[in-house]
């Protein structure tokens, strides 16, 4: 009789501390829920609650959850599911056909603006010479695109071995000593030169687009 008492009196305190360490869910109308938590994911929440089974409550229904560790569960966010991705997008790889169609529409690119930039360059550059320095001897236009060319062949390694910001001084320094070494431009006349070249530039450029422009549309 009494080793039955001490069965009852344990159960008994096992039922009253249960609600104390289980989870505890907190709806958004007042009511809790104490329990076991399941599964928890983006949209619902389950949980068992003591003997009477398993209850599925909506997220937008819940106002917080509370994780009891001791009780054997563990408050682990929700997961969001990743779309799986295609394969071929995963792997990176992509027919032959299109990459070399792509690899041979970036030569074809180069190769126009490398016949169609040093001639435009050069008139410009010749242009420019000639407005502030008429009777210059060695002003000649196939002479300004060789220099152009010549420029442009410095630069790559000048890029590749030198930062960013310094790059772009030291070809402007080589243009300037062209400038006053070669074509005997002072100073002064030599910067004239150089920024008058880069706006007849800027606007062979502008007219080159307008007629492109008028062409598409035209068409």
């Amino acid at each position: 009789m009494r080793k039955f008492s001490y069965i009852l009196l344990f159960a008994l305190v096992f039922a009253v501390c249960l609600p104390l360490c289980a989870d505890t869910v907190y709806l958004k109308n007042g009511n809790t829920l104490k329990g076991k938590i399941v599964r928890q994911t983006n949209t619902e929440v389950e949980i068992q609650v003591g003997h009477s089974g398993t209850v599925t409550i909506g997220r937008s229904e819940v106002e917080k959850v509370e994780i009891n560790e001791d009780y054997g569960a563990l408050d682990k966010p929700p997961k969001e599911e990743e779309p799986e991705e295609p394969q071929n997008q995963k792997t990176g790889a992509k027919p032959s056909g299109f990459r070399g169609f792509i690899l041979g529409l970036t030569l074809g690119f180069i190769l126009l603006a490398a016949v169609f930039a040093f001639p435009i360059v050069g008139f410009c550059l010749w242009l420019a010479i000639r407005i502030f320095d008429s009777d210059n001897p060695k002003n000649r236009y196939l002479i300004a695109v060789l220099w152009l060319i010549a420029l442009f062949a410095l630069s790559i390694p000048v890029g590749i071995l030198l930062p960013e910001p310094a790059a772009p001084v030291v070809n402007i320094i080589l243009t300037m000593l062209v400038l006053m070494l070669y074509y005997k431009l002072g100073f002064l006349k030599a910067v004239l030169v150089f920024f008058f070249t880069i706006i007849l530039e800027v606007l062979a450029v502008i007219l080159i687009l307008v007629v492109l422009w008028a062409a598409l549309t035209a068409a």
